[in-house]
């Protein structure tokens, strides 16, 4: 059974917060902390789990009454390549839209950049480069 909710209980909120650790800071040697930041406190927080386990993370920023910005997205690495990044994606785009969303935008890695164009996103410009080595791009799609 797939669900697709924010985390609920501490051991959730727990293995959402170690998920983005271990995908997105622990390969760069980032200090354990740096997967968290001030906008957790007021963004929409994400996860799809499969039969209770967790396999995909992501955060949802508001950026104005019209649009919204994922970060912070992450799929399990035993679970990339199984559909669990596209459905969150959708769940994420749909709550967007049901809370009158017009675009969305992310800064999207570029070993990511082909996963979020299949999902419909163009790509904007070249954004930042993080940790001395990882480019993003800024990517949009109007809802």
């Amino acid at each position: 059974m797939i669900e697709i909710r924010s985390p609920k209980t501490i051991a959730e909120w727990e293995s959402y917060y170690q998920l983005r650790f271990t995908v997105l800071r622990e390969p760069w040697a980032q200090p354990l902390g740096s997967e968290k930041d001030e906008g957790d406190k007021s963004a929409y927080h994400f996860a799809l789990f499969e039969n209770k386990e967790l396999k995909a993370a992501g955060r949802l920023d508001k950026i104005d009454s019209h649009r919204f910005q994922v970060r912070y997205f992450c799929v399990h690495p035993l679970s990339v390549r199984k559909g669990f990044g596209r459905m969150l994606m959708n769940g994420i785009e749909n709550f967007a839209f049901k809370n009158n969303s017009a675009k969305i935008i992310l800064h999207a890695r570029e070993n990511a950049v082909t996963f979020y164009e299949s999902l419909g996103y163009e790509t904007v410009k070249e954004s930042y480069l993080l940790f001395d080595e990882i480019q993003h791009y800024l990517m949009q799609k109007e809802l």
